[in-house]
């Protein structure tokens, strides 16, 4: 996956990944194609590196890549309400 895909959001870079999925054959002889997605998130200050799957799968390459840019924000957002003290 290329790094042409990451981006920068409050001090994490975000990269979708995005995985072609194809499933059986049905009645009309087609291949129908899935799309499964994941989302790397690295703190630039820390390079602490984390990589979370979507659980669900989509239609198209683009529903999955917004799906993973949308999921990747509220994980770095969510990251950022927690509290963090020195032990």
């Amino acid at each position: 996956m290329s790094d042409l895909n990451a981006y920068q959001y409050k001090g994490h870079s975000i990269e979708p990944l995005i995985y072609a999925r194809s499933l059986p054959r049905n009645g009309s002889g087609r291949v129908h194609q899935r799309y499964q997605a994941a989302v790397t998130i690295v703190n630039l200050e820390t390079a602490v590196k984390s990589t979370t799957r979507l659980p669900d799968d989509f239609d198209s390459f683009g529903d999955a890549r917004r799906a993973a840019q949308t999921c990747g924000q509220a994980l770095v957002d969510d990251s950022r309400k927690v509290p963090v003290t020195a032990a």
